[in-house]
């Protein structure tokens, strides 16, 4: 009967009784609560060699409503890559921030996770028109 009242980072261990340096399981979660608005988009990289193997995750923080004075060095950003810890890409910084928004985009190569083909370029507007790979 746990009730946490403060979203963050936490790991559940369960250890034989007597022996706490031992844990038989641990487990790794996050609490999160709805503090602001974020902006995800996925796409080919754009400053990568590896564009069609990979994938970017550009992302936009609006923070207004939140007191925050110096948002570049308060705010760490982590991404996981379907919850997994051992790709995470951590502490993040904003290519821009301002206006009460931290901008996380296709500047910087941080972002960049495998991601097989699903993010191929494949351009259908028209029909007639023979367009570029196809």
């Amino acid at each position: 009967m746990i009730s946490l009242k403060l979203s963050g980072n936490y790991i559940l261990e369960i250890y034989p009784v007597g022996n706490p340096e031992n844990p038989a399981i641990t487990q790794r979660f996050i609490i999160t609560e709805d503090a602001v608005n974020i902006n995800v988009t996925a796409h080919r990289p754009q400053m990568t060699k590896d564009n069609n193997t990979h994938q970017q995750e550009d992302f936009t923080v609006n923070y207004s409503g939140m007191n925050i004075n110096d948002p570049y060095r308060n705010i760490y950003a982590f991404i996981l890559q379907n919850g997994r810890w051992d790709n995470a890409k951590r502490n993040l910084k904003p290519d821009f921030y301002g206006n009460n928004e931290l901008k996380y985009n296709s500047l910087s190569d941080k972002n960049i996770f495998q991601g097989g083909n699903e993010y191929r370029y494949f351009d259908i507007k028209s029909i007639r028109y023979q367009s570029e790979y196809i």
